[in-house]
């Protein structure tokens, strides 16, 4: 949840702006797969750790890692 929020503000607060017509900032699109990288990395993670003691695995062999952001 924590990164899912920021992800959501942003989406939220620029589609209000794009309804009334106002052009949206590049700035905001650079944003988007950065959140959307760290939003599925958080995912992944909270998954893993959920499934790992359900397979008897260590937990301490999970790592967070931050998925690369997408090229295109």
């Amino acid at each position: 949840m924590i990164s899912f929020w920021p992800l959501m503000i942003l989406v939220i607060r620029n589609r209000f702006a794009a309804m009334r017509g106002r052009k949206i900032s590049k700035s905001v699109f650079d944003q988007l797969p950065i959140f959307l990288a760290h939003a599925g990395s958080r995912l992944d993670f909270a998954l893993w750790r959920e499934a790992y003691p359900r397979l008897c695995w260590n937990l301490r062999a999970i790592s967070f890692e931050i998925f690369p952001t997408p090229e295109s």
